[in-house]
C-alpha cells in the first residue's frame, strides 16, 4: 500500500474555498478505486493548531536529522511521517477507548 504524503509546500499552496478554508481534494489514497476523488477541508481551528505546529514544532523535529522529510507532518526523528492516520486513530483509541467515542477528546 503507498501512503499519500501531504508537504509542507503543499500544505501551504492550497487553494481556499469561498468559506475561506483551506482544502485538498486528491484520488492518491487506498480506496480511490471505489471512491474516486476525496476533498480534505481544513476548518479554521484545524488551520490554526497546524500552523502553530509548522511555526513552533516541526523546525525542532527538523533539527532532529541531517536530511529532514519534506511531509508536513514529521516523526520524533525528523523523517516524513507516513502512518500520521494510523497514529491518530491509536491515539483516540487509547484516549478514549474506542474512536467511535471522538467527544471524550473535546469535553
Amino acid at each position: 500500500m503507498q501512503y499519500y504524503t501531504l508537504t509542507l509546500a503543499e500544505y501551504e499552496g492550497l487553494p481556499r474555498d469561498k468559506e475561506n478554508r483551506k482544502y485538498l481534494s486528491t484520488d492518491k489514497f487506498k480506496t480511490e478505486s471505489k471512491y474516486g476523488l476525496d476533498t480534505v477541508i481544513f476548518p479554521p481551528e484545524v488551520e490554526q493548531r497546524i500552523d502553530t505546529y509548522i511555526k513552533y514544532f516541526r523546525p525542532i523535529l527538523a533539527r532532529e536529522t541531517r536530511a529532514p522529510g519534506d511531509a508536513l507532518f514529521l516523526t520524533r526523528m525528523g523523517q516524513n511521517h507516513v502512518r500520521i492516520g494510523t497514529d491518530v486513530q491509536n491515539i483516540f483509541q487509547k484516549v478514549c477507548a474506542s474512536t467511535s467515542s471522538l467527544n471524550c477528546v473535546f469535553h
